[in-house]
């Protein structure tokens, strides 16, 4: 069988001699623009593009333009730094991977991804591309990085979030438009699509549902998940299965993600490594004050901390907190609490030298939900502390709160759940029977709650001294990236 041909360039043969050589513009980095000859595997698309511009292979008229590449080849040369970053081109990078291409035309700047004008030099070899509203909207901010310390700190941030992801795969990353595996599931199409939906609205906004999760969200508009029994999506045990396992199917089939849900039970540990010394020192320069978070907690004088039931719930409320209550620390209870970490909360709270705890408490609607706060009470006076010097709030969930967020009770009965007595007195002691899960609640729903708990019991004129401070913080780490980028070239 014989290969197809390879595409045809109006440019030089990769082996021969370069077409043309223009001259660099003043006043820039320096810029080759001889042709040099690249394979479009070995290049990167730099994170900055991809926040700005989206993801080059999710563009809509991608098909369109691998078909033109493997018909007439690459026509206009890609830009890229001297370490293969593309500054113009993704999309054509992309294109060209799927054509088949071994190599791409490019034109070769003097540029490294960390230094302070490749955003701007990026954002003007894009200058004449057709963009959506968004993407012109966040140029515009990225113009101005240079003149406001917050918004270039916010990039840095989201940049290391973004790295952080590319271990495992980007969240947003949904194709529910590949018509080969649509084919696959007929009978619970309306069912998979809903799902989908839901797991690209949570996307949007930075969350990876767990299953559960999911579950409660199907319940708003029940869709029909099987078209010949005409049976409709319920809250009950039956119809959670069958969500588990069309979930598992969707990933197979590739219309979701692999990573779509959060799976705190079973994470994969990936610690970042590096190629050599020097990659380290220009991915650190590149993302420094990234990780930077000044502790807006400092000036109070209470220690808080935030105590979970559920390790699935951690996750999101840890992005949180980190961006709006950082040096609050989160402890996962996983049930009720461990002696060792109760321990380890204490001697945090001692360090800190504040004068008293404030432990802020979410759980489950239930008889044990209710007896996490008292459990972890009474770890702490075991240990020694004081009970004057700790209090313990129990945030939610309520039923009033599951009532205010229309949340349905629990359709699962999980193993330790409270035997009958208890589970008497809890409905004595409520008026109702009926038990809620955190997942029952929308995310921004239990970080409301959270927000209220601690919102009315911090001291508001210390907590807004120290995000005014922020903005120093980000000017000072600006400038000295800027110094250290300066003694590296010298």
């Amino acid at each position: 069988m014989k290969k197809p041909p390879k595409p045809k360039s109006s440019l030089a043969s990769p082996t021969g001699k370069p077409k043309s050589s223009l001259a660099s513009p003043t006043g820039k980095p320096k810029a080759d623009y001889s042709i040099h000859w690249r394979s479009p595997w070995d290049l990167e698309t730099p994170l900055l593009n991809d926040c700005i511009y989206g993801k080059a292979a999710n563009d809509p008229n991608m098909d369109a333009l691998v078909e033109s590449v493997r018909k007439r080849g690459i026509l206009t040369p890609l830009i890229v730094t001297t370490k293969n970053v593309v500054i113009s081109g993704n999309r054509r990078t992309v294109a060209a991977c799927r054509a088949g291409l071994d190599k791409v035309p490019c034109f070769v700047r003097d540029i490294a991804e960390e230094d302070h004008e490749f955003a701007e030099i990026l954002i003007e070899a894009n200058e004449n591309r057709v963009k959506e509203y968004g993407s012109t909207v966040i140029e515009n901010a990225v113009k101005s990085l240079a003149d406001n310390p917050l918004m270039w700190i916010a990039a840095q941030r989201l940049d290391v979030a973004r790295l952080q992801r590319r271990a495992v795969g980007d969240v947003v990353e949904v194709d529910a438009g590949n018509k080969r595996v649509r084919k696959q599931i007929t009978r619970a199409r309306a069912f998979a699509d809903a799902v989908i939906d839901i797991v690209r609205s949570y996307s949007a906004r930075g969350i990876r549902p767990t299953v559960r999760q999911v579950h409660y969200a199907l319940l708003n508009d029940p869709p029909i998940t099987d078209t010949q029994s005409g049976r409709r999506y319920a809250n009950n045990e039956a119809s959670y299965n069958a969500l588990t396992s069309l979930a598992a199917r969707l990933r197979v089939a590739g219309e979701l993600p692999f990573n779509a849900f959060t799976d705190a039970t079973r994470p994969l540990r990936n610690p970042r490594t590096y190629r050599d010394a020097a990659e380290y020192v220009s991915e650190t320069l590149r993302l420094f004050g990234g990780d930077y978070r000044r502790n807006y907690m400092k000036s109070q004088d209470v220690y808080f901390a935030v105590a979970v039931e559920k390790e699935a719930e951690a996750a999101i409320l840890e992005t949180h907190i980190l961006e709006r209550w950082p040096g609050v620390p989160l402890v996962v209870c996983r049930g009720f609490s461990s002696f060792p970490l109760v321990n380890e909360l204490v001697m945090a709270y001692k360090a800190s030298g504040k004068k008293h705890l404030t432990i802020i408490t979410l759980s489950d609607c239930d008889p044990q939900g209710e007896d996490i706060a008292a459990d972890l009470s009474q770890k702490l006076i075991e240990i020694g502390l004081d009970p004057c010097a700790f209090t313990l709030v129990r945030a939610g969930l309520t039923h009033e709160q599951a009532r205010r967020f229309n949340a349905r009770p629990q359709p699962i009965k999980a193993k330790g759940k409270a035997g009958k007595t208890v589970a008497r007195r809890f409905a004595d002691r409520h008026g109702t029977s009926d038990v809620y899960e955190l997942e029952a609640i929308p995310p921004h729903a239990l970080l409301s709650i959270l927000d209220e708990a601690i919102e009315s019991r911090i001291d508001a004129a210390a907590y807004n001294q120290e995000v005014e401070a922020d903005e120093r913080d980000a000017k000072y780490i600006m400038d000295e990236r800027k110094r250290l980028l300066k003694a590296r070239k010298a």
